[in-house]
């Protein structure tokens, strides 16, 4: 498996997995990968080519795209609303670390504060550096279809997780989600908030899903949708 690196602003890298981007951060004494991908390839070794500090998994969830090379890291933080959905995961078993709202990861010259966005999975988690100014937002906030339909998924928690992250709005410039575009303006924010509170209140209408047998309906904003 080979995988395509890209440099999105200074220390800040994408790494794409098929459909799902990964992302590292470097300080100056360690870096953080944020979600493990769908491949099950040696992406401890493309993170190694990128830097040489030690590197800690961070995931933003546990859903299987986002932790299939898990265990090269030797254990993983995350979200624990998310351990349950982790051990369920076809991969080696991996020591779990907390990691809780507001907590503040170190990398040395730059932090990253942990912000609890419940609703695509209970414990998805967006990972924000105030000085650099961008948000990781794994699958939670993107120009793409958005899961939420299955075990796990709540729409009303989706929608109070997207009117707290408005009301953060000022705090970055530019989101770095899972799918889809790997940058997008934090004008989507008010976009999937309003859109979801209208499909909660029967407002939007419901289209076929984009593959035959998905148990869901798609509904559609203007730049995202809602698998529902």
């Amino acid at each position: 498996m080979s995988y395509t690196t890209t440099l999105m602003s200074p220390n800040l890298w994408r790494i794409e997995d098929g459909m799902v981007s990964c992302y590292l951060v470097a300080g100056s004494n360690q870096a953080i990968l944020i979600d493990a991908g769908v491949s099950g390839g040696d992406l401890l070794g493309a993170a190694q080519a990128i830097t040489d500090k030690p590197i800690t998994l961070v995931c933003t969830h546990a859903d299987h795209d986002h932790v299939m090379s898990a265990p090269q890291f030797g254990e993983v933080w995350l979200h624990p609303a998310e351990y349950e959905r982790f051990l369920q995961q076809k991969i080696d078993p991996v020591p779990m670390r907390p990691l809780w709202d507001g907590d503040i990861i170190d990398l040395g010259g730059r932090s990253l504060t942990v912000i609890h966005i419940p609703g695509h999975t209970p414990g998805s988690i967006a990972l924000l550096d105030g000085e650099a100014r961008f948000l990781l937002t794994g699958d939670s906030v993107a120009a793409h279809n958005i899961y939420m339909f299955g075990s796990g998924r709540c729409m009303p928690a989706y929608t109070a997780s997207m009117e707290r992250l408005v009301s953060m709005s000022s705090r970055f410039d530019i989101l770095h989600p899972a799918h889809g575009a790997p940058a997008v303006p934090p004008d989507i924010l008010p976009e999937l908030m309003d859109a979801s509170r209208r499909l909660l209140a029967g407002e939007l209408e419901g289209l076929p899903p984009p593959r035959e047998g998905m148990p869901c309906k798609l509904y559609m904003t203007l730049r995202a949708g809602f698998l529902y």
